[in-house]
């Protein structure tokens, strides 16, 4: 029988090979385990779709106490108008949530900085859930501010 004598290196090596699968088993655990954590935890988006006949003023949309989108109000606001629905302006826009429950509020305030109208919802979102709210602002039938979603 002969007898292989191997290298100071080679017994290195040898010694080495289950420290790295070690290291790399714990790395693949861990990233693994990343992974499920954030699978379960994502972006929405919240498509802010508003109308508004309100002549002056400003709209603010706060998600969980935190301001997210502000608009000046700039519709002609006379009631005949708004009665055969003449003269109101759009807007829209994208905001980026975490998925979960957030309180939503929105509010209208006078040129001077006085609130005159808020309104509050809560939702519920799912990891990559696009939710739509309607925002309607000085509608002549209805509340002078509301917000629903779909």
């Amino acid at each position: 029988m002969r007898t292989i004598e191997l290298s100071e290196e080679e017994k290195s090596a040898k010694k080495a090979t289950p420290l790295i699968v070690a290291a790399a088993t714990l790395l693949l655990i861990s990233g693994l385990g990343s992974w499920a954590f954030l699978a379960g935890h994502g972006d929405a988006y919240l498509h802010l779709d508003g109308r508004s006949s309100v002549a002056g003023g400003r709209l603010t949309v706060l998600v969980d106490g935190e301001e997210v989108y502000s608009h000046q109000l700039s519709g002609v606001g006379g009631l005949v108008d708004r009665l055969v629905d003449k003269q109101h302006e759009t807007f829209e826009t994208h905001v980026k949530v975490d998925d979960g429950a957030h309180r939503i509020v929105a509010a209208v305030w006078d040129t001077k900085g006085k609130p005159l109208h808020e309104t509050t919802l809560l939702v519920d979102l799912k990891p990559g859930e696009i939710r739509q709210l309607d925002v309607l602002v000085g509608e002549a039938f209805g509340a002078p501010l509301s917000l629903t979603t779909d």
